[in-house]
Order: C-alpha cells, then sequence, then structure tokens
C-alpha cells in the first residue's frame, strides 16, 4: 500500500524524486563541509564557528519563514537559489568570517525550503501519513551517504569542486521544480494547512 499510495501519485512520486537529489546535498553541506571548510585555517575551533553558523542562519531563517511560510513555492525556489550560491563562494576560500557568513546563509536559506515539506505532510491523508512518510523516507535516506562520499572524494580533490558539487544538486533541484507540473503548481498552503 505505501508503495502504490507513494509512487501512484505524481506529486508524492516527484517529491520523493526531489527529496533523493537534494540528500545529495543535505547530508554533506551541514555535516562535513564545515569540517572542510575548516581544514583551510588553523585553528580546530573554527569548525565550531562555521557550524555554528549554519545553527544561527537557521534560527534566522526560520523567523524569517515562519512569517511567509503561506509562499511555498517562492521560498522554496529561493531557498534553492541561495543554497547552491551560499555553498559555492563558501568553498572559494573565503577567510574565516566569510565562510561563517556563508555557511549562515546557507542555513538561513535552508530553513525556507521547510514550508515545502509541510505542505506535502498535509497532502497525504492523516490515516495513511505514518505508513506513506516512512516509506518515502527509505527511499530518500538512500542519498545522504552517497552525497557525504562524492562531496568528500571532490573535497580532497580540491575543495571548490565540492561547492560546485553542492550548487549543481541545488540547481537541480530547482530544476525538478520547475520542470515537475505537480511541484511547479505549488504557490501558497491553504490556511488549513499552517495550522
Amino acid at each position: 500500500m505505501t508503495i502504490r499510495r507513494t509512487f501512484g501519485d505524481r506529486y508524492l512520486r516527484s517529491f520523493v524524486v526531489l527529496m533523493l537529489v537534494l540528500n545529495l546535498a543535505y547530508g554533506f553541506v551541514p555535516q562535513l563541509f564545515p569540517l572542510v571548510l575548516a581544514t583551510q585555517h588553523d585553528s580546530a575551533a573554527d569548525f565550531g564557528w562555521l557550524r555554528a553558523g549554519i545553527a544561527i542562519g537557521e534560527i534566522v531563517g526560520l523567523i524569517v519563514m515562519e512569517r511567509l511560510a503561506r509562499h511555498v513555492g517562492i521560498l522554496f525556489r529561493l531557498s534553492m537559489i541561495g543554497c547552491g550560491c551560499s555553498v559555492l563562494v563558501a568553498s572559494l576560500g573565503l577567510p574565516l568570517v566569510g565562510s561563517v557568513v556563508m555557511l549562515a546563509l546557507y542555513g538561513a536559506f535552508d530553513s525556507l525550503s521547510q514550508p515545502l515539506f509541510s505542505h506535502t505532510v498535509m497532502r497525504i491523508p492523516p490515516s495513511e501519513r505514518g505508513r506513506v512518510l516512512g516509506g518515502i523516507d527509505g527511499v530518500i535516506l538512500l542519498t545522504p551517504t552517497l552525497g557525504i562520499l562524492v562531496g568528500s572524494w571532490l573535497a580532497q580533490l580540491a575543495i571548490c569542486y565540492a561547492g560546485l558539487f553542492m550548487a549543481v544538486v541545488f540547481a537541480i533541484g530547482l530544476g525538478l521544480v520547475l520542470i515537475a507540473p505537480e511541484l511547479r503548481a505549488v504557490k501558497t498552503a491553504d490556511s488549513e494547512a499552517l495550522q
């Protein structure tokens, strides 16, 4: 029932493909990218600053998102552009302060993607929600590890390669949202979904 429900629904199928792609970045950026960037600097404390940048950015992003959550489609598109650009710029060998600012921007833009996930959950009938979400998670949780492996390998070659890879992942995510009619049609959340 779960597989049939998930892949029989065009919106959910498109959402799963989107998350398969985005989890390539979501596995690497918050977990290992700060560590990779910290290797450019002399202090182990830099890793803490970089991780704190993401967390502070996420908090700021959640405050903004809470006020604008109704605009699901535009927030998600903005999130993809902002995440891709901030990760790419962060990978260009900035001083520590610049890297922290870029990762804070990444955290803020990442938070703006949350309304799409809430919108997706609200589309699933409550009686099926747990099973369907469990099935979706079972599929999409395959790619974060792949993203960590590819991102780490590219970072070992050159940090900017890892940044470029993550920016391409976010660009593909944006492209999927613009191409898939089911995802492109998501503009605003109705008031029921926000309660």
